[in-house]
């Protein structure tokens, strides 16, 4: 049975699927009013198969759905899903082989990574975390975390590394445990809007990493549009499991 506010649910879905930027905005305004949790069923069917392809090309409007679809997920249902995903990367042999591994500290909603901090060290994992530059808006670098006590928040109230604490250049993570807005069948990943990801990806030292992309099951959608610097995951890893996509780095 449906409950009572999917309704509404459905027809601020369906509004957008006439794939106009602005239908799309809408659609994500009305996301904003909508009782929480949302019908989950629905909203993955909706979204997976009616909303996103290859004729939206307003990555703007595209993020604004996403994002207010995720905000929509309550605590406990962020939490639920995150504990999941976290299951799947634990188990999986690319996390098992990587000596060096590159996390996130998620903000926004994104799943949460944060208990894999305490796994990898645990495991005697190098890990690494982002740390943007403060001088140099749309770069960053990957920097050793060696515990929980060298976090401090960065430019953007995000913790990483304290630059007081660096002190030898980070080694080439195996696997980079990436986050975004919204990826699609292919791999390739709708990133915030700053190009940080495209712009580490690019740099040659990275290209051996292996890139796994992290998300809800809901923020994975036939196509996107793609730009010429975007980097395509190798996999994707949500709460229903991990799939390898793009082979031309093969699994560690």
């Amino acid at each position: 049975m449906t409950r009572p506010g999917n309704s509404h649910f459905v027809e601020a879905n369906l509004i957008a699927c006439g794939q106009s930027p602005h239908a799309i905005k809408l659609a994500s305004t009305k996301l904003e009013l909508l009782p929480r949790p949302l019908h989950d069923g629905r909203a993955r069917y909706i979204l997976n198969t009616m909303l996103p392809d290859a004729s939206v090309n307003d990555k703007s409007s595209l993020r604004s759905f996403f994002r207010a679809r995720r905000k929509a997920l309550s605590v406990d249902e962020t939490r639920r899903r995150s504990a999941l995903i976290r299951g799947h990367i634990l188990q999986a042999p690319s996390w098992e082989q990587a000596g060096v591994v590159a996390l996130y500290m998620a903000v926004g909603g994104e799943v949460d990574l944060g208990p894999l901090l305490d796994a990898a060290f645990g495991q005697k994992k190098t890990v690494l975390l982002p740390r943007c530059s403060r001088s140099h808006p749309g770069h960053m670098r990957l920097d050793v975390c060696a515990d929980r006590d060298c976090l401090c928040p960065g430019p953007y109230g995000i913790l990483e590394p304290d630059h007081g604490t660096l002190r030898a250049a980070a080694p080439v993570p195996d696997l980079v445990l990436t986050p975004g807005v919204a990826f699609d069948a292919r791999g390739v990943r709708l990133g915030a809007g700053g190009g940080y990801y495209d712009r580490l990806f690019a740099q040659p030292a990275y290209a051996s990493c292996l890139r796994l992309g992290i998300a809800y099951d809901f923020q994975i959608v036939p196509a996107l549009p793609s730009d010429v610097w975007d980097t395509a995951m190798h996999g994707l890893c949500t709460e229903h499991g991990l799939t390898w996509i793009n082979q031309k780095r093969p699994p560690l």
